[in-house]
């Protein structure tokens, strides 16, 4: 037994010492460039070091830079975050940060989450949740709030605090519920910092979706707060929020069926940051009918505008792409049948719907023995996939999966894929790395070419989609402002040197900015939601 062992031990440290990770080089002509993203704190060989991306991290496009926020963790109890900035149109790293340490050496073990970026003033701000436990690994609980800066220009940490929970300025902040909740957008108003909060109270209660709007002063006291907690009458599953806008967010609130012959319920909402409701519907009334439905998904950043995409999965191993607009309006499925009888792998298929127009790219990973590719299609609009790229390396032994799948400020897409050397490493020592691919969509005939006008514009249009009012940041004199609808009619003609634009009497869709000067000749698709 105990040569066994040391066999074992061995084995995996031969396999440790032996990675050789390398950026992917891709066959295709449709990669404008490839970028391969190294994190020096866990080149250290610990077991199963991980980068993992919460729903609101990725990407975060500001004046032509993306910023990549993941966390970072292990098996060995190694927890952090890393922060990169990388140049958009060459794919270079400018630089890149991190706080990673070893939660089991503290004396009060914590662990850390980071989410939801922002830029403002010069800097890179973030939300950071941290968990407590008395035992090292076992009942986490009790998070605090606090936020992270980073200067945007060198990637130098600017600040990092958080609030005390122990202060009873702060008591609101934690009701002492296990599972704070991770779903957490922050504003800064002045000195003051806005934290939006949203979880269910479980296991307090189960069936309590809680909306919470907490204001903190420049000292970290609470001093306002909104919480609209509303019972769902059935036991939350899981609570997924995406910010739609500046001030709004979208949530998918699921409650499985608990016994049978009762449907599902998924609701859509739209919230405000004052924790109002603005609309509220079950799309699993929308959804055909089916045999029993095992989990419903909105995939990583899976809006676009004014639609987003869910992933049904099915007990009969289907999946089925459900693609909807704001109105609860189901535009589009795609069924995706199982290969072989074999069960669909979710976290292989990812989809995005069309910024214009109707339809979705998707894209799907196989993991073969001889090769792995990514197959990327783009739907016609009434559930028919049609192949625009079949995605592979030079080496055919490079193991790799697709992770999050995005739509560029220039409608190129933005793969982010973890790159996996299972030829060198076990399942149980197996390193994840980051690869950050763009690919061109007008090569690949996914966008027109008459789509180049939305790609060089240099004007902010902002918020968007927006159901009040549009910014225009950017113009030195006054411009005329023509606002057409989808169909080329104009709606409305206006000047304006960047004040507000009012939007409210529009109905809901999807509208033309024309905006023109001595200087500026663009054109902004805005949504009205």
């Amino acid at each position: 037994m105990k040569s066994i062992f040391i066999t074992l031990f061995c084995i995996t440290t031969l396999q440790m010492l032996s990675q050789t990770f390398r950026p992917i080089k891709w066959k295709s002509d449709n990669v404008i460039w490839s970028t391969y993203s190294i994190v020096p704190e866990i080149e250290t060989q610990v077991i199963s070091p991980r980068m993992w991306f919460h729903n609101n991290n990725l990407p975060l496009f500001d004046g032509g830079y993306i910023y990549n926020l993941a966390n970072l963790f292990s098996d060995q109890g190694f927890h952090g975050y890393y922060v990169q900035k990388i140049d958009f149109k060459t794919g270079q790293e400018i630089w890149q940060n991190s706080r990673y340490f070893k939660f089991t050496d503290n004396p009060k073990p914590d662990r850390e989450y980071a989410s939801s970026p922002f830029v403002k003033d010069g800097s890179l701000a973030f939300y950071v949740m941290k968990e407590f436990s008395a035992f090292k690994y076992f009942f986490w609980g009790r998070g605090t709030l606090g936020k992270a800066k980073y200067d945007i220009v060198d990637g130098d940490s600017l600040s990092y605090e958080h609030t005390n929970p122990t202060d009873t300025l702060n008591k609101i902040l934690f009701p002492g519920i296990p599972g704070f909740g991770r779903d957490v957008f922050l504003f800064e108003n002045g000195d003051n910092t806005n934290y939006i909060v949203i979880n269910r109270l479980c296991p307090l209660n189960c069936e309590l979706l809680n909306l919470a709007s907490y204001t903190l002063n420049a000292e970290g006291h609470a001093i306002d707060s909104t919480i609209n907690a509303i019972s769902m009458g059935r036991s939350i599953e899981r609570v997924q929020t995406y910010k739609l806008t500046e001030n709004k967010l979208l949530l998918v609130v699921q409650c499985p069926a608990t016994q049978a012959g009762e449907k599902d319920i998924v609701k859509m909402m739209v919230v405000d940051y004052e924790m109002n409701i603005e609309i509220d519907i079950d799309i699993a009334d929308h959804l055909p009918s089916r045999k029993e439905l095992r989990s419903l998904s909105l995939f990583e950043n899976a809006l676009a505008g004014d639609k987003f995409n869910l992933h049904a999965q099915y007990i009969d191993s289907s999946l089925v792409i459900f693609n909807f607009d704001l109105n609860g309006n189901l535009m589009e499925e795609i069924s995706i049948p199982p290969e072989n009888d074999s069960e669909i792998n979710l976290q292989s298929i990812y989809s995005l719907p069309m910024q214009t127009g109707s339809g979705s790219v998707v894209c799907i990973s196989e993991q073969k023995t001889e090769e792995t590719s990514f197959k990327i299609y783009k739907s016609d609009g009434v559930g028919n996939l049609i192949l625009k790229e079949d995605l592979k390396t030079m080496d055919p032994t490079d193991s790799y999966r697709i992770s999050y799948l995005f739509w560029a400020p220039d409608n190129n897409l933005l793969l982010h894929i973890k790159q996996i050397d299972t030829k060198q490493l076990g399942q149980d020592v197996k390193m994840d790395w980051l690869s950050n691919v763009l690919l061109d969509t007008r090569k690949m005939g996914i966008i027109s070419t008459t789509d180049d006008v939305f790609a060089n514009n240099q004007l902010k249009v902002y918020p968007n989609p927006s159901s009040s009012y549009i910014q225009i940041q950017g113009l030195q004199e006054e411009a005329n402002v023509i606002i057409q609808n989808i169909d080329g009619q104009v709606i409305r003609k206006l000047i304006t040197k960047g004040s507000e634009v009012d939007i409210r009497d529009l109905p809901n869709g999807v509208y033309i900015f024309d905006i023109q000067n001595s200087n500026v000749n663009e054109k902004h698709k805005v949504v009205k939601i």
